[in-house]
């Protein structure tokens, strides 16, 4: 069977795509960062690192956490220093951080969507 190949090969597999069906970016995040460690060789893991980074971010956004999306967008900019919606993302974020929750903050984290 194809899924006790995987789970053979990486045991870690199962642990992320659960993580990820529940929403839990953060701990997607983690498993991720071990898994690009551990197989450098392996594009889909980093891949779902960048994407995993740019929901937490999401989702401490959605929670008005500014502080902790920035951190994520910080490391998924250093990943992919050429992706425009991060750094945009990432500006205003560092534009609003210090200031009260306004409608224009509202409406901007409203339109983003997941990856």
């Amino acid at each position: 069977m194809l899924r006790d190949r995987i789970i053979e090969l990486e045991a870690r597999v199962p642990a992320l795509h659960s993580a990820i069906q529940r929403g839990n970016f953060n701990a997607a995040v983690s498993i991720c960062e071990d898994l690009v460690r551990d197989h450098p060789d392996q594009p889909e893991y980093a891949q779902e690192l960048r994407r995993s980074l740019f929901n937490a971010a999401l989702d401490d956004l959605r929670g008005y956490n500014l502080t902790a999306a920035e951190s994520y967008l910080i490391r998924l900019a250093q990943l992919e220093p050429s992706d425009q919606e991060v750094l945009r993302v990432l500006r205003f974020v560092q534009k609003y951080k210090t200031r009260p929750v306004d409608p224009r903050l509202r409406i901007f984290i409203q339109s983003l969507q997941p990856r």
